[in-house]
């Protein structure tokens, strides 16, 4: 069972699926609210978490997103990235049907892992890159709900391009691991909205920050203790959102 100790509660959250659907870019689009080139999406050894920070009330939620760096390329990822996470979201890119053939595999995975170790675990399934035009999206949406209707879980479409459905999946995940998690508080209090999620700030080319100009890399898209205090992992980055 979870537990805190003080006003921050901590949600860990695994992005899974197959390698260059957008896991990453949608991870920063998320949490700083910045769009990657596809170059500087694969570089990311050394921010494999990245958080974002809601206030509920008088406390915190700290939604930490855990990065597979690239283990997926192996098809099968660490046990231990599995077993140490309270929410899971299942991705593929509609423009690419080989990684939504090999849904199956990783809900196996799933299954086999993370679902065992915790049975309070909350699954949502995504696409990324639903800013693509329609021809060029090989999976329709009644596939992709037929997936998720078969599986008893939410489906949201995100683009980390325009930030369309980045908000309501980070809402999604927040609201029901919250509640799964600690029942004692509110959760219909939660309302996240990003400032600016239409305007992403557009990463440099050395992986700073830059505020003009336009990405290169065109459409890109993205139990233990969960107190949420101390200090914050290494390669852990932390932003903050409002609640209406």
């Amino acid at each position: 069972m979870s537990t805190t100790t003080s006003n921050d509660m901590l949600i860990r959250v695994l992005l899974v699926g197959d390698p260059d659907v957008g896991k990453t870019t949608l991870m920063w689009r998320t949490c700083d609210n910045i769009l990657l080139t596809a170059e500087q999406a694969n570089i990311t050894l050394n921010n494999t978490m990245k958080s974002k920070t809601i206030q509920l009330g008088k406390k915190q939620i700290v939604v930490r997103f855990h990065d597979t760096v690239g283990q997926e390329r192996f098809r099968t990822l660490s046990k231990s990235l599995y077993t140490n996470t309270d929410a899971i979201i299942l991705t593929y890119d509609p423009s690419t049907r080989s990684s939504f053939e090999r849904l199956p595999s990783w809900w196996q995975e799933i299954e086999r892992y993370a679902k065992a170790a915790n049975p309070k675990l909350f699954i949502a399934l995504a696409t990324t890159k639903s800013d693509l035009a329609a021809s060029t999206q090989v999976v329709t949406v009644a596939e992709g709900q037929e997936f998720a209707n078969q599986k008893g879980i939410t489906l949201m479409h995100t683009s980390a391009a325009t930030g369309a459905g980045v908000d309501e999946l980070l809402q999604l995940v927040a609201k029901n691991a919250g509640e799964k998690l600690f029942a004692e508080e509110n959760w219909t209090k939660l309302r996240i909205k990003s400032p600016n999620r239409s305007s992403p700030t557009l990463s440099g080319s050395n992986g700073v920050a830059a505020t003009g100009g336009s990405s290169s890399g065109g459409s890109s898209s993205g139990s233990g203790n969960n107190n949420a205090g101390g200090n914050s992992p290494a390669g852990e980055k932390k932003s903050f959102c409002t609640i209406l």
